[in-house]
């Protein structure tokens, strides 16, 4: 005898009714036990114990150079460091830092241009993702669709209380530090892993060395 399914002659029915048959049974199933083992309530990522070691292990495993600072030696630590790497050119669209570079003649652009990248950009960050060791910018901070597009070296200065766990931490203190007024745009980047040629670390356009200065 002919094997049966559901009453339908499976013998003589098409394949495609055979679907179609499927699909209107699986339809018509009302169970309320579709996902018995899902707890909604759960949190997406195991908690971080300690974010501040978090960002700056993950940070620093993407190739960004950290650079720690007491709050009455960061002025101090960020000069040394720029003459140092002796920047001809250095882009800062933030008026503090700015001010603290001109104190000090440190080659300034307030201003730059799309075709002629400088060799550095300093940037302010408030917010800091330890999850995945990422950065976020603020649009009134970048002037400029990507800050990647802006210099060849990016420096980035946050303070300790900027580090936040995740990402949606990130967006809660940025809709706490705009209170009512609107969100501006953000980007969020990480540094990339350099080239290792010949057992050094290359950095290029598409991997922009990072350097963090964080204040704590």
């Amino acid at each position: 005898m002919p094997p049966k399914s559901h009453g339908i002659d499976t013998q003589n029915t098409s394949p495609k009714e055979l679907i179609r048959r499927d699909i209107r049974h699986a339809l018509s199933d009302k169970s309320t036990r579709k996902y018995p083992d899902m707890d909604l309530s759960r949190e997406l990522f195991d908690p971080i114990e300690k974010i501040d070691d978090c960002f700056v292990h993950n940070f620093r495993s993407l190739g960004g150079k950290f650079i720690p600072c007491a709050p009455e030696d960061f002025c101090n630590t960020l000069v040394t460091v720029l003459k140092q790497l002796n920047y001809k050119t250095v882009f800062c669209p933030d008026k503090e830092l700015s001010a603290l570079l001109k104190e000090h003649r440190i080659p300034l652009l307030d201003t730059f241009l799309t075709n002629d990248p400088a060799e550095a950009a300093l940037f302010f960050s408030d917010t800091l993702i330890a999850r995945n060791g990422s950065i976020v910018f603020k649009q009134e901070y970048t002037s400029y669709p990507t800050i990647k597009h802006l210099a060849k070296e990016i420096l980035i200065v946050a303070r300790y209380e900027s580090i936040v766990p995740d990402l949606k931490d990130a967006l809660s203190l940025q809709n706490a530090i705009n209170g009512n007024s609107p969100t501006p745009l953000l980007e969020i980047i990480a540094p990339q892993k350099p080239e290792i040629i010949d057992g050094e670390e290359h950095f290029g356009s598409k991997n922009q060395r990072f350097f963090l200065f964080l204040i704590c």
